[in-house]
């Protein structure tokens, strides 16, 4: 069978049948800033407020506003100090796009103090303002005007509270349609002018109800999911830590909770990512881990045995056959045995996940977006680390956690290219012009996705490294943000390699195809630090540290991380 096209049921808003109303998509509004269009978002949050119970349980409607806001209760919004109390707000997650004339500083925090007139309001923040009002939400937080941005002390005190603005707020209205702050917010939709195909909706109603059919890709608004905002690093902690999120696409708006998702189009969505839902995010505020598991986690750790809180013990028949402990413990549990406290059950997936798993994923995902100053690398990241220490009382190590540090050492990262002569595409160079981090964390260089060499490719890890000592500086208050200094002490078993120059793989080696495997890590895969830093010297000797011990379950072998 061949399918030609896909087609949705639609009815008209305001026109939907009586009956089975329900089965059927919406259609959308042709302007986004239009009375029926903000009226759809007042509904959209308003049913959230009024029916989600868990919603409203984890995220009161009142928080405590942040240090300043726009109050928009008059004809001219104006900046304020809210003095610590208690109100709804919305916050705004946009582009600044070049456009950041229009900001808070010394010279300009007196005339926003008195009122500026609406008009004089960059596009994006105006009608992010508009929004608001509908709402009936009073205040809004514009990073742009609520922190004071030629003032380095206030930005660092502001950045760190960014996690409370953005967990705060009633709802996260989030520009998804603008590259800049100049755009707006608000645009005329895109419509087929063909003409619709009407339908009779029959179902037993004593009036027949009309219905058209809509082409199944034509609201899929692919814009909105790859825009330049959703390119951001910041983006991801505020729509992640937002409990709810008002997406203004091209083609249409989105509502997410963490119940899920619903276009205006009318179809109900859901993430296939777990870790990058709401419902994940309020999942981790709830399963805070205990006490006592917390002290017990670590010696489980040190004794190097299973901390998942669900396992298969081994049958007769594994007793049976199987020759050592080793074979029965890792028979026994299905799951990998780094797999620390409180596992989560993905719908639809049987696989258990802790939070480290998560961990990785996110990381994943976020070392793939942008970052205007590469040294917001954690700042831009440190709501989520401090909703995933809440939860399990880990400690926070340059972009990894503690009772996870052996596999989390375990990283690569994409290196960045950049067009040469003739067309072709050369390495860029990957250290930043200031210190990020450690080397040992995937956050110390420049580059694309990171992804870590355990998490997918091995049912089973042992650590073979231990950690004899960690040391992290901040560089302010922040526990999660930015770092001074950190660094740390292994013990571990070595490698000893006899070549003098580790990017060649001479015959002679001992270990040829590791020398080999090597040579293309510093070739091939962009500029490391290794090859921008090192220099070298007659007689030199490089040694490999052994990390973790990987077992392939499908072929019931056991590697060492780096061997060959």
């Amino acid at each position: 069978m061949r399918t030609l096209g896909t087609f949705e049921v639609c009815a008209l808003r305001g026109h939907e049948p009586s009956r089975n109303g329900n089965l059927l998509a919406r259609s959308v509004y042709r302007d986004s800033g239009s009375d029926e269009c903000l009226r759809l978002t007042v509904e959209l949050l308003g049913n959230c407020l009024n029916t989600h119970g868990s919603c409203c349980a984890n995220y009161p409607v009142l928080s405590q506003l942040p240090t300043r806001v726009i109050d928009t209760a008059g004809a001219n919004p104006r900046l304020i100090d809210s003095g610590g109390r208690k109100d709804k707000f919305a916050a705004l997650s946009y582009c600044w796009g070049g456009d950041g004339n229009f900001k808070l500083t010394r010279a300009t925090e007196q005339s926003f103090r008195d009122g500026r007139p609406l008009s004089e309001f960059p596009a994006t923040l105006r009608d992010a303002i508009t929004i608001s009002k509908a709402l009936d939400i009073r205040f809004i937080w514009i990073d742009a005007l609520c922190i004071i941005q030629d003032c380095d002390q206030d930005w660092a005190h502001e950045a760190s509270r960014m996690r409370e603005v953005y967990r705060g707020a009633v709802v996260t209205i989030a520009a998804a349609c603008a590259s800049k702050a100049s755009e707006g917010i608000f645009r005329e939709r895109e419509q087929s002018d063909q003409p619709r195909c009407w339908l009779d909706w029959i179902d037993g109603a004593p009036s027949t109800s009309k219905v058209f059919l809509r082409p199944g890709s034509e609201l899929w608004d692919e814009r909105m999911h790859q825009s330049v905002l959703n390119t951001r690093g910041w983006v991801l902690q505020e729509t992640l830590l937002a409990p709810r999120t008002l997406w203004f696409g091209h083609q249409q708006l989105c509502f997410e909770c963490p119940r899920g998702s619903i276009d205006e189009g009318g179809r109900f969505l859901r993430v296939t990512e777990m870790y990058r839902s709401k419902e994940y995010m309020q999942t981790l505020r709830m399963r805070i881990l205990p006490t006592w598991k917390r002290r017990l986690l670590p010696l489980l750790r040190h004794l190097n045995l299973p901390t998942t809180s669900m396992f298969l013990w081994p049958s007769l028949t594994d007793i049976i056959k199987a020759r050592d402990w080793e074979t029965i413990r890792h028979r026994a549990i299905p799951a990998r045995p780094l797999t620390l406290q409180g596992v989560f059950r993905h719908p639809g997936d049987p696989a258990m996940l802790s939070h480290f798993d998560y961990w990785v994923h996110i990381i994943g995902n976020y070392s793939s977006r942008n970052l205007t100053k590469p040294t917001d690398v954690l700042p831009a990241l440190s709501g989520i680390a401090s909703e995933f220490h809440r939860a399990t009382g880990d400690t926070y190590v340059a972009g990894l956690w503690k009772m996870d540090i052996i596999r989390g050492l375990g990283w690569t990262r994409g290196g960045l290219r950049r067009k040469a002569a003739g067309g072709w595409t050369e390495p860029e160079p990957t250290l930043p012009e200031h210190y990020l981090g450690p080397s040992w964390s995937w956050m110390s260089i420049l580059g694309k996705r990171v992804d870590f060499m355990i998490t997918d490719h091995f049912d089973h890890v042992d650590p073979l490294a231990k950690v004899i000592n960690i040391e992290i500086q901040p560089a302010t208050n922040d526990p999660f943000g930015a770092l001074k200094a950190a660094s740390i002490t292994l013990q571990a078993p070595v490698l000893t390699l006899e070549s003098e120059n580790i990017t060649t793989a001479p015959p002679t080696s001992r270990y040829p195809k590791l020398m080999a495997r090597l040579y293309s890590i510093f070739k091939y895969q962009g500029p490391s630090e290794f090859g921008q830093k090192h220099q070298g010297y007659p007689g030199q000797r490089f040694i490999l540290l052994y990390l973790l011990k990987t077992r392939d379950a499908l072929r019931d072998r056991v590697n060492k991380v780096g061997d060959e």
